[in-house]
């Protein structure tokens, strides 16, 4: 779903892309992005009903270090107009990698800009 309005100077696309991973470890792709461009993200909620630990990657490599979560903790970040994230590299995906085979449920706002 296009927003036009969702900060159109930062991002020709913005859209809410929900979190879910059936309880499975690894990589989940949250975003795929247009070839071309970068992934921006202006804000990510997540909630793990397990204890895990939560990397935030630009495809393949880590843009955070491994992020703590207890039993149903609950985290976010959000912008004030400047993403938060930004790809490491034009084409790569917006990728959350997870520990433990826990549920992990939340959201993100995502856009892209030209590379």
């Amino acid at each position: 779903m296009e927003n036009p309005d969702f900060l159109p100077a930062l991002s020709s696309k913005g859209k809410s892309v929900a979190i879910t991973n059936a309880a499975a470890s690894g990589d989940l792709t949250v975003h795929t992005t247009t070839a071309g461009k970068r992934f921006v993200v202006y804000h990510v909620w997540l909630q793990a009903e397990g204890a895990t630990d939560i990397t935030f990657k630009s495809g393949a490599t880590a843009l955070s270090g491994p992020l703590a979560f207890a039993v149903n903790a609950e985290r976010g970040w959000i912008s004030s107009g400047v993403p938060i994230i930004r790809g490491n590299a034009v084409g790569d995906n917006f990728v959350i990698a997870i520990s433990a085979a826990v549920q992990v449920n939340g959201f993100a706002l995502v856009g892209e800009i030209e590379a």
